[in-house]
Formats: C-alpha cells, sequence, structure tokens
C-alpha cells in the first residue's frame, strides 16, 4: 500500500484519488497518517519527492509553449508554481519583506521626554508624563 501511494503521489495523483485506489476513504487516508509514523514518514518523503518533480515538470512545460497556447501553459505553469509554494512555502513560496520608514525614506524619529517636579515637604520627585 504505501509503495502504491509514494507512486501515485510521485505521478501527481491527488489523495482523494489515491485513497479510492488504495480502497480507502480520504478521511481515512488522512487518519492514518496521524496514526502511522511510518506511513506518515513516507508520504511526507513522496510529498516533497513530488514537489521537485512538479517543479521539473513544470519547466519542460514551458519549454513547449507557442503562439497558439501560450496562455494555457501559462495558466499551468502559475499553477504549479502557486501548488509549489502552498506544499513548501519557506523554499517557493512568495517572500514577503516590510520596511518602515519616516518622511522621505529616512529613518523614524523618536524621543522620549521625561520631566521631574519637586512635590510638598517630603522631597521626593515623581515623573510626569
Amino acid at each position: 500500500m504505501v509503495e502504491t501511494c509514494e507512486e501515485e503521489i510521485l505521478a501527481g495523483t491527488p489523495i482523494a484519488q489515491i485513497a479510492e485506489l488504495i480502497g480507502i476513504s480520504e478521511p481515512s487516508f488522512y487518519r492514518h497518517r496521524l496514526e502511522d509514523e511510518d506511513f506518515e514518514s513516507a508520504i511526507a518523503r513522496a510529498q516533497a519527492a513530488a514537489s521537485e518533480a512538479e517543479i521539473d515538470r513544470t519547466n519542460a512545460l514551458a519549454k513547449t509553449a507557442t503562439v497558439d497556447n501560450w496562455q494555457l501553459v501559462q495558466f499551468q505553469c502559475r499553477q504549479a508554481q502557486w501548488t509549489a509554494g502552498k506544499r513548501k512555502p519557506k523554499k517557493y513560496g512568495d517572500k514577503v519583506e516590510q520596511f518602515i520608514s519616516g518622511p522621505g525614506g529616512g529613518p523614524i524619529q523618536s524621543a522620549i521626554s521625561v520631566e521631574f517636579v519637586k512635590t510638598g515637604d517630603s522631597g521626593t520627585a515623581q515623573s510626569k508624563g
């Protein structure tokens, strides 16, 4: 069963179809992954390898674009990129950087102001602000 799952994952077969092929429901497939560490490990390795294989297939697909089918090929490549980004976000996901700056792109100005006032007869100082 594990070998069949690995082969099908590498071929890009959706989990729902793999579960049907091996004679179990999709929820049972995922439950089995939770309950059996060896099965989970084998599936995770197969999915990692499948992501790499999908990138190779996408590169080959991009080279098949012609004047007549370039839009379809572009759509298929973008779909593959999206899937790879969701499966392995650290490697294939979008990199998001956020910068905060002050006016004109300069540094943010910050200042702290403390005012001490003398109170009453005790002679102790308190901060105000």
